[in-house]
């Protein structure tokens, strides 16, 4: 769907359809952006790390002086300006800045005051971990997007995924073929084969006998 490819909704909409206890932590990257969902999120008490594009309005509310590393720029309370807007809105939200190696600022965001900023920061940097699972699971897994926004019906496709791939590294040492593409496909003329195999079986050749299965 079209609402889907923006990020400000579909990734609000997962958020908001997950089960988030009171101790989780919500790392998402720029995708998200309305001033407004922050606030939701304040509201509705959802702890977040985000990163906050480089020169973003804001009204300044507080300087926080316990900088300890040499990295950390600023570390402020602000309030943003929604697009278009004159007044900035109500939520009060932390902003750090950050210099990475390359010597240019990260602005990052959250509604966590009761950590240091370098800690903030080093959650934030822990996001590309699954990040880097993620990269893997769609580029080598065939894991393209979630099927359901549930927490569970998320949790049953990763695992589904997972376990599809430990099959197939078993078929591949079990016959010692090498590389990816060869593999997968004779992997999935197997278990087409299989399952036609196993319906014959189930059925004694009458399909109609095994309809209550699927």
């Amino acid at each position: 769907l079209q609402e889907e490819s923006s990020e400000d909704l579909a990734l609000v909409r997962a958020i908001n359809e997950t089960r988030i206890d009171r101790e989780d932590i919500l790392l998402f990257d720029r995708g998200i952006s309305k001033s407004g969902t922050f606030g939701e999120f304040e509201a509705k008490e959802y702890k977040f790390i985000t990163r906050l594009n480089v020169g973003r309005r804001y009204h300044v509310i507080k300087t926080h002086s316990t900088i300890v590393s040499s990295t950390i720029i600023e570390d402020l309370t602000v309030n943003l300006y929604a697009k278009g807007s004159k007044t900035p809105l109500p939520t009060c939200l932390r902003l750090i800045k950050k210099l990475n190696k390359e010597g240019n600022e990260i602005w990052f965001l959250t509604n966590l005051f009761d950590m240091s900023a370098l800690e903030i920061t080093e959650l934030y940097r822990r996001r590309w971990d699954i990040e880097v699972f993620f990269k893997f699971i769609k580029q080598n897994l065939g894991y393209k997007h979630f099927l359901s926004h549930s927490m569970n019906g998320m949790r049953v496709y990763i695992y589904m995924v997972l376990i599809t791939a430990l099959v197939f590294l078993a078929y591949k040492l079990k016959t010692k073929l090498q590389g990816f593409k060869i593999p997968i496909f004779r992997f999935n003329l197997a278990l087409e084969k299989s399952f036609v195999k196993s319906m014959i079986l189930l059925s004694g050749g009458n399909f109609d006998a095994v309809k209550h299965f699927f």
